[in-house]
């Protein structure tokens, strides 16, 4: 009766778990030092899925985009500039 009562309360948190992760928070692994100094290769970041349809991207956000060539990957980036702006790269200095 136990067993079987605790089974129950495991499957339901882990469907509200799956629902969570699917539709408001995901777990994901920086690969790459392209955001070095701030965000390592290795670290965990916890993505909000949700806090972008209620503002716009902003400058200087960090942003995960998935990657259309290869499924699975996704790309941690730091938002630099908004429709509109031009973009100088100078002597490796934006």
């Amino acid at each position: 009766m136990l067993l079987s009562l605790l089974a129950g309360d495991l499957l339901r948190a882990g469907i509200l778990l799956l629902i969570f992760q699917v539709f408001a928070l995901q777990l994901s692994v920086v690969r790459g030092s392209s955001m070095l100094p701030n965000i390592h290769d290795g670290d965990r970041l916890l993505v909000d899925k949700y806090s972008y349809s209620l503002s716009d991207i902003e400058r200087f956000d960090v942003v995960i985009l998935s990657c259309p060539v290869n499924e699975g990957v996704d790309y941690v980036k730091r938002v630099v500039g908004l429709p509109g702006d031009r973009i100088v790269l100078d002597r490796g200095k934006l």
